[in-house]
């Protein structure tokens, strides 16, 4: 399911946001940031909230971002919605 987002985030960059393509690998380069921001989180996020509550939270994150992406027309937005995303992801893991 993640491989197939990717592969619809291509069209999305080109077709919605106006980009040229090399903005894709930008754009996902933003997202891995975020992860990378945010991955040292997960733990204590986990054991604060406790796993269930941390997951949820995670998920619910990551649904609004990607409801966002789908909502907007920006560049920038997209790329902070990006690097929320992937800084969801990699605390729920």
């Amino acid at each position: 399911m993640d491989a197939s987002w990717f592969a619809v985030l291509v069209i999305y960059v080109v077709q919605i946001l106006h980009c040229k393509p090399g903005a894709y690998g930008l754009l996902l380069a933003v997202g891995a940031l975020g992860g990378i921001a945010t991955g040292g989180l997960g733990a204590r996020i986990t054991r604060r909230l406790g796993p269930w509550s941390s997951l949820l939270l995670a998920g619910f994150a990551m649904a609004v971002t990607q409801a966002g992406l789908g909502l907007g027309d920006s560049v920038v937005i997209a790329a902070a919605l990006l690097f929320v995303s992937s800084g969801a992801f990699a605390c729920s893991t």
